[in-house]
């Protein structure tokens, strides 16, 4: 393999290099498979690489800047990791590398590392000819290409896998992200790179044609003076729909095609673009934790500035009303996920810059001054379930302990998604928050039934919507102070966000 690591003192010049190996990498692999199917048998196995991102510290110092989460090495020794996606993410390591470098007074490396890039995720960038293998050629692509290997995707989140050589300079590999790439456009139906920073998750389709409805008006609308304009919506098969106010908008949109869907994804994604790159995304995960663990998994790559579940939750307190809101501090998890991924069940904190955006949020949405906007909402812990029939007992020994539970642990709501966002937020350390709506109180006389949902409760799905969409321009407003370090470890911790 020729050598083409270059070492570079500028972080935006680093990041091009790795595009071009990257490139020049996926397209000897593609370019390949194209022949094979138009008969040409390789006369060696067909290898690429990921390009890798390398750095030394030579000695152990404080930090320039407590107040950034990130940018830090901890230790004295050697950084590295693998990239991929830069279509993507060459923002995101062009400015984590350059903090990285500024504070630690160092060059980086740029060349290839020797871990290979499978043929199916360098398709999910050069994409082989329409032409199906021939049946007869159909062997021959084990035999000279590589397939994804299970130990290249182990990567926890923590950033701790050092192999005794190096630290991990990123918290994910080249082939964690690249399957995390393939994933979410599988599940959601629509491109990575259409995804904004800020995102949110729904188990209701009423939030989803909320948020049609809102993103089709906003991209009629001209830019005021002043105010920064969204350029489009684009929905799952890369739809997009463009604001044709904004002169060039259509060069913007260009790389991907979209294209009708036979039939929806298991996880549709929208998404409501700002010229400035701080759009909204929403997502219905559907009903249970199991769709929100995987969804975050993937897209925890993008490193996003927000993750907010908006649903229904069941009230536990006897003076909470249908329809009122709570805002958790706390998750008590029942979800068989998360406890299992962590060895146990741990806490889980909460942020206080999303409260704070949250509790704005519906002060100026219901037009309510200082604490009167506890009369409609409720802060307190939510225990999520992955049981929807959890409040069916198989006897009355199960139902009092139920009550003794609750009591104990002092829950006022229970749902199925947000405890499992939160912790694998947590764990991705991205910022995570939720606002939920009492749905039912199945404890109380109230169980969730079709009648139950009449004109208020509808009307409520609305206003909550519309808080939602506000928090979201109040934690615009804070910019990166968002990202607590609380998600950070005093132990150890990859230098990258």
């Amino acid at each position: 393999m020729k050598n083409h690591t270059q070492e570079f003192s500028d972080a935006a010049a680093a990041v091009d290099h790795a595009k071009e190996l990257l490139s020049q990498e996926q397209r000897r692999i593609t370019g390949a498979f194209a022949r094979l199917i138009e008969g040409y048998t390789p006369a060696d196995k067909v290898q690429g690489f990921y390009p890798e991102m390398r750095i030394h510290i030579a000695h152990k110092s404080s930090p320039k800047n407590k107040t950034r989460p990130t940018g830090y090495c901890r230790d004295p020794g050697t950084y590295a990791s693998t990239l991929s996606a830069l279509d993507v993410l060459g923002g995101y390591y062009t400015e984590q590398l350059g903090a990285v470098m500024v504070e630690h007074e160092v060059n980086v490396s740029i060349g290839l590392s020797k871990t290979p890039i499978p043929l199916l995720y360098a398709q999910n960038y050069h994409p082989r000819p329409e032409a199906e293998l021939p049946e007869s050629s159909r062997g021959l692509v084990e035999r000279y290409f590589d397939s994804p290997h299970q130990a290249h995707y182990i990567s926890e989140a923590s950033g701790t896998h050092a192999d005794g050589m190096t630290y991990p300079l990123a918290q994910y590999s080249g082939a964690y992200i690249d399957r995390a790439y393939s994933r979410l456009q599988h599940y959601t139906g629509t491109h990575p790179g259409y995804f904004q920073p800020y995102v949110l998750f729904t188990n209701y389709h009423d939030y989803i044609d909320l948020f049609q409805d809102t993103a089709k008006n906003l991209i009629r609308e001209n830019p005021q003076d002043g105010q920064e304009p969204y350029i489009a919506f684009i929905e799952p098969g890369n739809i997009v729909h463009l604001n044709t106010n904004i002169p060039n908008v259509r060069t913007e949109f260009e790389k991907v095609r979209g294209v009708a869907l036979k039939r929806i994804p298991q996880m549709p994604a929208y998404h409501l673009v700002r010229r400035d790159g701080l759009g909204v995304s929403i997502v219905n995960v559907g009903v249970g934790p199991s769709n929100v663990k995987t969804i975050t998994d993937e897209l925890a790559i993008l490193r996003s500035r927000i993750w907010m579940m908006i649903g229904h939750c069941a009230g536990l307190d006897p003076a909470q009303d249908i329809g009122d809101y709570v805002i958790p501090n706390g998750f008590i998890l029942e979800d068989g996920l998360m406890e299992r991924v962590f060895k146990g069940n741990i806490d889980i904190p909460e942020l206080s810059e999303v409260h704070m955006a949250i509790t704005g949020a519906i002060r100026t949405e219901l037009k309510l001054e200082g604490d009167a906007y506890k009369s409609s909402a409720r802060t307190g812990i939510v225990t999520t379930t992955a049981d929807r029939n959890w409040e069916v007992p198989g006897s009355s020994a199960e139902l009092q302990a139920l009550e003794n539970r609750f009591r104990a642990n002092r829950s006022i709501a229970l749902d199925m998604e947000s405890g499992t966002l939160a912790a694998n937020g947590f764990r991705h350390r991205v910022p995570y928050g939720a606002l939920l709506c009492v749905s039912d109180k199945p404890m109380h006389g109230m169980p969730k039934l079709n009648g139950l949902a009449n004109d208020f409760y509808r009307s409520r799905v609305r206003q909550q919507f519309g808080i939602a969409m506000r928090a979201i321009d109040n934690l615009r407003g804070m910019g990166e102070s968002v990202h607590s370090r609380k998600l950070r470890s005093g132990f150890d911790y990859s230098p990258f966000l």
